[in-house]
């Protein structure tokens, strides 16, 4: 079963070519033409998904497939993180305190390794 948002926009692109039809064969009267707005009323979803997705289907004749997580990119890439996870583990097994200032600096330096290389982290980071 497909989300809402691919039934949207499969909808939206169905109902623009219907559109277009009816709109050169007849004089006009009382067509409108659909919009994202009135597929996110009537499918209850996102304008942005629902761009996403007809966007695709016009380029690449398939809905929009984004693979990972969602939600908010981590600040590492998962090698750096492994590394970072590593170094506290390196500092608790030979009796330091792996303490926020040094797992922040050493995250800053990971950063810092980036090209083009990425601002500091913020003081929250490490929460």
């Amino acid at each position: 079963m497909e989300s809402a948002s691919v039934q949207a926009a499969r909808w939206l692109l169905g109902a623009e070519g219907r559109y277009r039809t009816r709109h050169r064969t007849t004089t006009g009267a009382g067509l409108t033409q659909p919009t994202i707005h009135a597929a996110t009323k009537l499918f209850r979803t996102s304008k942005t998904h629902i761009g996403a997705h007809v966007k695709a289907l016009r380029e690449i004749g398939r809905p929009a497939f984004k693979p990972g997580s969602v939600g908010r990119p981590t600040s590492l890439l998962e090698s750096k993180d492994r590394a970072l996870k590593a170094y506290a583990h390196w500092l608790i097994e030979s009796g330091s305190l792996a303490t926020q200032d040094l797992l922040e600096a050493a995250c800053n330096r990971l950063h810092a390794h980036r090209d083009p290389p990425a601002p500091p982290v913020c003081h929250n980071w490490y929460l």
